[in-house]
């Protein structure tokens, strides 16, 4: 019996850096751990984009360039956003991340 929702763990919201108070070092630690888990989700969500494009490639042939070119540019704009920094950013304030775009099913 294979359930994806068995292995999925749900993590509470917890509040973000701008919204805590500078000494809630327990607060931060957990706010810490939500960004860099997210972080990390959207990476293998990246992953999973660079499959199917190299899927797309290798069952186009050589086609790939007109019918992959929307999976490719879908990549190609999530790995600008999808880049894993930290938790901090080059100024040394926690940063925010962008929205999720939505990510396209096989058919696209």
């Amino acid at each position: 019996m294979r359930d994806g929702h068995r292995y999925h763990k749900e993590c509470p919201k917890v509040p973000d850096f701008d919204e805590l108070e500078k000494d809630d070092l327990i607060g931060f630690r957990r706010a810490r751990d939500q960004y860099l888990r997210e972080t990390w989700i959207r990476v293998m969500e990246l992953r999973i984009m660079q499959k199917r494009l190299q899927q797309c490639y290798r069952t186009e042939g050589v086609n790939y360039i007109q019918n992959c070119r929307a999976l490719g540019e879908r990549y190609l704009d999530m790995a600008k956003l999808y880049q894993m920094k930290g938790y901090h950013s080059h100024s040394g304030k926690a940063t925010k991340l962008p929205p999720i775009p939505a990510v396209p099913s096989k058919n696209e």
